[in-house]
Parts: structure tokens; C-alpha cells; sequence
């Protein structure tokens, strides 16, 4: 926890790296926020990320302004309101301060743990799958031919498939499929 007898450089030396980090950490995340994304949809995916960031960040900076505010009401209550907040603390609420200080970063604490949880729930994109070599989840969206094969087994039966494209003739046109065509044999005309 942060003492009011830490030295200068204690501070320094992790915000620099989070500085540091930050530059190393935007750019991924935005590439990883919309490389799913069809390119029709990639300047809508990107605005979305874009927007939510913002918001988070609003959001997180107003959460700890609130936790300092509400810690240091209660750690330091006799402290008037028209005090002179310019210069060093007086001895007399260094403990206090530092105190609510040190317990307002346990709230980025709290959102990095939920967040990770959040992460960890994550399915893997589908080309990762494939290069594995593992099935997809089953709440994929279906490709155009699995839809057709599908649609073909509900009206005809399981043995349907659909039939290929063209055909040998021209210009080149979906047939229904080879139960259709046996169906429509059969059927009396």
C-alpha cells in the first residue's frame, strides 16, 4: 500500500510502465476487436470498439473519483472544505490521505479480475480452429452449403445432397439436387 514516506521514484517506476504498456497494448486490442468482422462491417466493429473504449475509460475515471472522494470523507473528516490544498499535506492527515489513496486502486483491482473472468469465457475465433485442426462450437453460423444440405435432408431425407453448379450447362445454374430430380421421375404425370 502507498505510505506517505514513499520516495518519489517508487510511484514513477510503475507509472512509467503503465505508460510503456499502454503503447504496446491499444493497437493489438483494436486489431483483435475486429479481425472477425466481415470488411463490410470492420468501420462499424471499429466504431463500436472506439466508442466503448471512451466510455470505459469515462466510466473507470469517474469510479475512482467517487471511491477517492468517498474514502477520504470518511478517513479524513475534519478537514474543512475551503482548506488551502496547495503545498505539501500537514502531517496530521499524511496517513489518512495516502490511505485512501492506496484503497481507491483497488476498484482497477476489482474490473481487471471481472475482466479476466469475462476473457476466459471467450470462444476461439473459428480460423485459430481450423488451423488446430478442432470443430468449431456448434453456435457457428452455417456456410451456404451446409444450409442447402440441410434444408434438402428436412424435405427429402437424409441420403439428399445438393447437386453441383452448372451441370454441364450454360450459364452455369443450381439444380435442386438428385432426390428432387428422382422425386420428380417418380412422381405420376
Amino acid at each position: 500500500m502507498l505510505q506517505p514516506d514513499a520516495p518519489v521514484w517508487e510511484l514513477l517506476l510503475p507509472i512509467t510502465l503503465l505508460g510503456v504498456a499502454n503503447g504496446f497494448l491499444w493497437a493489438p486490442i483494436a486489431t483483435t476487436a475486429t479481425r472477425n468482422l466481415p470488411m463490410s462491417q470492420a468501420g462499424a466493429g471499429s466504431g463500436v470498439y472506439n466508442t466503448t473504449r471512451q466510455v470505459g475509460a469515462v466510466l473507470g475515471s469517474a469510479g475512482i473519483a467517487a471511491i477517492m472522494q468517498s474514502r477520504l470523507a470518511a478517513l479524513l473528516p475534519g478537514m474543512p472544505a475551503d482548506a488551502d490544498t496547495g503545498g505539501r499535506l500537514p502531517a496530521a492527515v499524511q496517513d489518512g490521505f495516502s490511505t485512501a489513496m492506496a484503497q481507491s486502486l483497488l476498484l482497477p483491482a476489482a474490473v481487471l479480475l471481472v475482466g479476466l473472468a469475462a476473457v476466459l469465457a471467450f470462444t476461439a475465433p473459428a480460423h485459430l480452429l481450423a488451423r488446430s485442426g478442432r470443430s468449431p462450437p456448434p453456435s457457428r453460423a452455417l456456410t451456404r452449403r451446409e444450409t442447402v444440405r440441410r434444408r434438402l435432408r428436412r424435405r427429402y431425407g437424409p441420403r439428399c445432397r445438393p447437386a453441383p453448379t452448372g451441370c454441364g450447362t450454360s450459364p452455369p445454374r443450381r439444380r435442386a439436387g438428385r432426390c428432387a430430380r428422382r422425386r420428380s421421375r417418380a412422381a405420376p404425370g
